[in-house]
């Protein structure tokens, strides 16, 4: 085996040997059991798994959205989405609703939404407790005429007269809010609060 010396400064170090491994490791390097083409095959399958990997965004859930391509429903490059985390979206059907969610959802980010998927549609955001009227999308007793009290999971119940309506609300008249009742629904009508 002959050595070459070392050039000053590089710290590299050549051999003659009939072994491929074995100038493989001299050189630094590792051993390869499988050849060059086990490594290209390696490489192809990498390929191939990252190809099928949904698109999971890094963003916080609450990060306003829009597809510019592979829109998950409701119109590229024009609806606004809610990142909701993993790989789910849903949809701020107007823009009332849209800033009960998120007063900056016009700072949308801008993506390709290959790999997300649609949520159900946002309803606008109400707390439990709260009076709303609804402006559109009524859940049953008026458009713009009933006044409804918001319980849990988006159910509006109706107050059915201004006195079992001040039962639950002192304030009900004066602080009631009009909203889009699109994804809200429709439960029991209240009685007087016992």
């Amino acid at each position: 085996m002959a050595a070459v010396p070392m050039l000053a400064g590089v710290g590299l170090m050549m051999m003659v040997c009939c072994s491929s491994s074995s100038a493989m490791m001299m050189m630094g390097g590792e051993e390869d059991p499988e050849g060059a083409a086990g490594a290209a095959e390696a490489a192809e399958a990498a390929g191939a798994a990252e190809e099928t990997i949904p698109n999971v965004l890094s963003d916080p859930v609450g990060t306003p959205i829009m597809c510019t391509a592979n829109d998950v429903g409701n119109g590229a490059n024009a609806a606004v989405y809610r990142y909701m985390g993993e790989d789910k979206l849903r949809w701020y059907p107007d823009p009332p609703i849209a800033s009960s969610w998120d007063p900056d959802w016009k700072q949308f980010k801008k993506i390709d939404c290959a790999g997300l998927t649609a949520g159900e549609l946002l309803p606008y955001n109400v707390t439990v407790g709260e009076p709303v009227q609804c402006t559109a999308n009524d859940v049953g007793n008026g458009a713009n005429a009933a006044v409804y009290r918001v319980e849990e999971n988006g159910v509006l119940r109706w107050y059915p007269n201004p006195s079992i309506a001040s039962s639950w609300d002192p304030d009900w008249s004066t602080t009631f809010k009009k909203i889009n009742c699109i994804g809200l629904t429709a439960g029991d009508q209240l009685a007087a609060k016992p």
